[in-house]
């Protein structure tokens, strides 16, 4: 029955496959701590999508489920069943969304977590439904399951999962907004005016790989490390977007950055320039004062 309580054997929930958050919960090692001492005082809420299909935790609860997993396969038998709350299946939009509420009211998920999130959420609800939905759409079915992201956050998160998913889990909302998705999005339509769109995006997912590539390395070097000797791991925007800008120059075969910013900034001030014009701008000579008598 709908939120009846129930005993699972522990090898029936399995963890969300759709959770927004795919890193490991920073207070992984105080709640196990926790767990280990007085158990789930949290009790899960469990779905699944039908009787042949394991439970799944709902609205939050996969590092619990995970926490109890490694407490048993290390020999505590507490933990062989578990106490749940039972839901009926509402479907992965709505569960996704449970998830994200959850992580939102502990205030620890990513800006990339959410936006994966969001992402899949819209991906599941338009299946549902049939229909695309605008962005307008998604803001308002988000807003009705306790999620007011506004229709820029939104578009944010949909800019980052299309075309910067190779460093997505680095990027940071502030600079997505303000700096990265501007610069980015205007590379991008340059390249799609001068005929070059396809192409060009090609290699700025080459940089963008070239990136979170060393980004997981270091990552990796890090676990081998005291805390002390770790590297910082951080996305360095101001470098990423200078390649990125080295990579559309060479693409688009202009002359050098100069060019590329004077083709930018006429774009932005006349949109309808066309191509022969674009690539012209930046081209013209430069009158040389004559050197002093």
């Amino acid at each position: 029955a709908e939120l009846s309580f129930s005993i699972l054997p522990v090898s029936e929930i399995v963890a969300y496959g759709h959770n927004p958050r795919q890193g490991i919960n920073p207070r992984y090692d105080e709640l196990k701590a926790s767990i280990k001492a007085d158990g789930i005082t949290n009790i899960l809420t469990v779905t699944r999508r039908s009787v042949d299909d394991k439970y799944t935790p709902y609205g939050g609860g996969n590092t619990r489920l995970q926490i109890a997993k490694e407490l048993f396969s290390e020999g505590d038998q507490r933990f062989a069943q578990l106490r749940v709350i039972v839901k009926e299946w509402p479907g992965d939009a709505q569960v996704i969304t449970a998830h994200l509420v959850e992580n939102e009211l502990r205030a620890d998920i990513t800006f990339w977590e959410k936006a994966r999130g969001v992402h899949q959420f819209r991906v599941e609800l338009e299946h549902e439904q049939h229909k695309p939905l605008t962005a307008g759409e998604l803001n308002r079915e988000l807003r009705g399951r306790g999620l007011n992201y506004g229709v820029k956050t939104i578009q944010n998160f949909a800019f980052a999962t299309e075309q910067m998913a190779p460093v997505g889990p680095w990027l940071q909302a502030r600079a997505v907004n303000e700096v990265t998705r501007p610069k980015v999005a205007a590379l991008l339509e340059l390249g799609a005016k001068l005929g070059q769109g396809s192409a060009l995006r090609e290699q700025l997912q080459v940089v963008m790989h070239q990136y979170g590539d060393a980004l997981r390395l270091r990552t990796k070097s890090n676990e081998d490390l005291e805390a002390a000797e770790r590297l910082s791991v951080e996305l360095d925007d101001a470098a990423l977007l200078a390649d990125l800008q080295l990579a559309a120059v060479q693409e688009l075969g202009l002359a050098g950055r100069p060019q590329l910013e004077a083709a930018l900034s006429a774009m932005e001030a006349d949109p309808k320039l066309s191509r022969d014009d674009l690539r012209a701008v930046g081209q013209r000579p430069v009158a040389v004062a004559p050197p002093p008598q």
